[in-house]
């Protein structure tokens, strides 16, 4: 089993790739996102350069499953 784990932060939005098997587990790759979401001005825009860069990530790794921290800004 392969899974994708995001870790968006206040200034670098993480992902991992880990593998799993009956034996344990192994880090597969890690990185960050290049085109984060950043400012309100223009959203659609970095959405889309978000989502690409995301959906490259995806369809490289072929994960069976996509978890996902969720953002608290304190």
């Amino acid at each position: 089993m392969v899974i994708l784990g995001l870790d968006p932060g206040t200034r670098n939005f993480g992902w991992a790739v880990t593998r799993f098997t009956e034996d344990g587990f192994a880090p597969v790759v890690a990185g960050k996102i290049v085109n984060p979401v950043v400012t309100m001005d223009d959203t659609v825009a970095q959405t889309k350069l978000f989502l690409t860069e995301l959906e490259g990530i995806i369809s490289k790794y072929k994960p069976d499953y996509i978890v996902a921290e969720r953002f608290l800004n304190r």
